[in-house]
C-alpha cells in the first residue's frame, strides 16, 4: 500500500498555492482554500450539508442568460455545486408545477447564506428577478448528506 507524507509549512494565507515534496521527490504545486478546508473538517465532526433550492419560471428567457452566465462563477467561490440545473423531470407521482428546478449544494448552512447574501451574488440577482419568478429556499441537509 502507498502512504504519502509531505513535510509542508503553510503560508499564512486564505487561499492561493504552494509547493510540497511529492512521494516520487518532484516538487508538485498544492492548491490551498483554508474556507473549504474547514468546511470539510466541519463536514467531518458531523455539520451538516445545506441546499438551496430553487423553483423557477422564466419569463424572459433572454435576459436571464445574463444570470445564466454570470451565476456559476459565484456559486463556485462560495464552494457551491449544482446538483440539478433545469434538467428533464419526470413525474411519477402527483403533479409537477415546477417550470425549472434547480439545487445547489454547499457544506454548511453559513456558507450557502454567505453566497446569497454576499455583494457579488447581490450584484447579479436583480437579473433573476427581472426575468424570472418563483420561489428559493434554503434547506439543511441530513447528517452525512452530500
Amino acid at each position: 500500500m502507498f502512504e504519502a507524507h509531505a513535510k509542508l509549512i503553510l503560508p499564512v494565507a486564505s487561499k492561493g498555492t504552494v509547493n510540497i515534496d511529492s512521494p516520487c521527490g518532484k516538487i508538485v504545486p498544492f492548491e490551498l482554500d483554508w474556507q473549504r478546508h474547514i468546511d470539510g473538517i466541519q463536514k467531518e465532526r458531523g455539520a451538516m450539508s445545506a441546499f438551496l433550492v430553487a423553483h423557477l419560471n422564466v419569463t424572459d428567457p433572454t435576459a436571464f442568460e445574463g444570470y445564466r452566465a454570470a451565476v456559476p462563477d459565484v456559486i463556485a467561490r462560495f464552494g457551491g455545486r449544482y446538483l440539478v440545473r433545469g434538467g428533464a423531470v419526470e413525474v411519477l407521482e402527483g403533479e409537477w408545477r415546477v417550470p425549472r428546478l434547480v439545487i445547489l449544494a454547499f457544506d454548511s448552512m453559513d456558507r450557502a447564506k454567505q453566497f446569497y447574501h454576499s455583494a457579488e451574488y447581490q450584484e447579479i440577482l436583480p437579473l433573476r428577478l427581472a426575468a424570472a419568478e418563483g420561489d428559493v429556499v434554503l434547506v439543511e441537509g441530513a447528517p452525512g448528506a452530500e
